[in-house]
């Protein structure tokens, strides 16, 4: 299912907060995610669930390549119509 930013955006806000626990109103789409203390771990953790709920495969990196909740949620809405009219991840 394709997802716009709006709504990824809003995931992300909610699922950080759950797991920094943190209330959501606290968290600005425009800061660094490093600002509000994401470690590795926590980074991968959140990026599994997002490519769960997205049905896609994502880089574990994921979270580190893009430096706030604003540019990666544009960048996976983007890049969304295309993984979603190309073939998942295959075994070569």
């Amino acid at each position: 299912m394709q997802r716009d930013r709006r709504a990824i955006e809003g995931w992300l806000v909610s699922h950080l907060a759950s797991l920094l626990r943190i209330r959501p109103e606290d968290i600005d789409v425009h800061t660094p995610l490093t600002q509000y203390g994401l470690d590795s771990l926590t980074a991968v953790y959140l990026v599994g669930h997002l490519e769960e709920w997205l049905d896609r495969d994502l880089p574990a990196t994921l979270a580190w390549d893009f430096p706030n909740i604003e540019a990666l949620s544009k960048y996976l809405a983007e890049s969304d119509a295309t993984v979603h009219s190309s073939p998942r991840s295959r075994d070569y």
